[in-house]
């Protein structure tokens, strides 16, 4: 069968590398003896896949995974799972029927809470361009626009929300904004950021497929 967890990752777990974060569900798995399904070759490995990795230094409220279990396993053992480090949690869980698309597939946006120095944002409410470099695997540097990638934002006395783009054909990390808008690579470092909720391409939560 086909579990799927919404979990939290925050505190000093932030900085967890998301190799890091998969070693760290494969010990709180084996600790709690969960019956856990294996891809076969030489090298089998647990049947885990992830909807959208997050960036190291950035909290989590809306982490999901799919794990393949063996079936008749309880899965409401998995809602007060030992062994998870301060700062993983898991905050729901579920049977899902035979997964036909990736998690990772589902995703187009997401929702991001931006907290810290307004003021140092204050370009966003404008409409001039937001340009930032992005360099691929060759190499190559390409300008883009961060406001094609931004789909709405709320403003708060000291925290922004804002809902980006980030699905295979289009995305944003949200250091990438950032630094668009103050015209800082280490601007992600002086705010709090907390991933909120992630959607497909209907606005769906993924939680809701």
């Amino acid at each position: 069968m086909v579990c799927r967890i919404r979990f939290r990752k925050d505190g000093r777990l932030k900085f967890l590398s998301h190799l890091e974060l998969l070693k760290a569900w494969d010990r709180a798995f084996r600790r709690e003896e969960v019956p856990l399904v294996f891809s076969g070759g030489f090298s089998p490995r647990p049947l885990m896949t992830f909807a959208l990795p997050s960036a190291v230094g950035i909290c989590d409220l809306a982490g999901y995974m799919d794990v393949q279990i063996e079936d008749g396993f309880d899965i409401s053992r998995l809602l007060r799972i030992k062994g998870l480090p301060d700062g993983l949690e898991v905050l729901d869980v579920k049977e899902v029927d035979e997964v036909k698309v990736s998690l990772m597939s589902l995703v187009h946006s997401v929702d991001y809470v931006i907290e810290g120095d307004m003021s140092a944002l204050e370009r966003l409410k404008s409409e001039q361009p937001l340009p930032f470099v992005r360099i691929n695997k060759r190499g190559r540097r390409h300008e883009r626009d961060a406001r094609d990638y931004l789909l709405r934002m709320e403003w708060g006395e000291h925290a922004l929300r804002v809902q980006l783009l980030a699905g295979s054909e289009q995305s944003i990390r949200v250091n990438e904004l950032l630094e668009a808008v103050t015209g800082d690579r280490e601007a992600h470092v002086r705010f709090q950021v907390t991933r909120w909720e992630v959607y497909d391409k209907e606005g769906r939560s993924l939680w809701e497929h």
